[in-house]
């Protein structure tokens, strides 16, 4: 398939079609909490939110076990950030940098890599056609 073909994936279903397609199993970045593929962290401002984040960037960034659980293997990836409503690099950098060398982590030693926007096209406006680029660029970002 060349890069600019497009798959078109099947969004209405009769229930002869669900019973008999075999839908391959959720992979999960973060046992039962993360899946693979888009996610969205969504609560009012000043919960907390880059505060659960931050670690979960950097357990994905130097694949290591998430949130500290021992036995569970670490699924590294690339990470695409979008953060419109809160953009402050120098915060998310503070904060990345103290948890990595709060776990002893070197910069050299990072697996995967960061990417940060602070403006993205609404879905509406084309954000959604942009985030379809963006991954097919970036097959490394789960």
């Amino acid at each position: 398939m060349g890069s600019t073909d497009v798959v078109k994936r099947k969004t209405s279903w009769t229930l002869d079609e669900l019973w008999d397609t075999q839908f391959p199993e959720v992979q999960f970045l973060v046992d039962g909490l993360v899946p693979e593929g888009l996610s969205l962290l969504v609560a009012p401002p000043t919960v907390g939110k880059s505060y659960w984040l931050a670690p979960l960037i950097v357990c994905l960034l130097w694949d290591i076990a998430p949130f500290g659980k021992a036995g569970v293997e670490g699924r590294g990836c690339d990470v695409l950030l979008i953060t419109p409503d809160d953009p402050s690099a120098r915060r998310l950098k503070q904060r990345i940098l103290s948890i990595a060398d709060e776990f002893g982590l070197e910069r050299g030693d990072r697996k995967h890599d960061l990417f940060v926007e602070e403006e993205w096209a609404p879905i509406e406006d084309g954000g959604a056609e942009d985030l379809d680029a963006w991954l097919r660029e970036h097959q490394d970002c789960k």
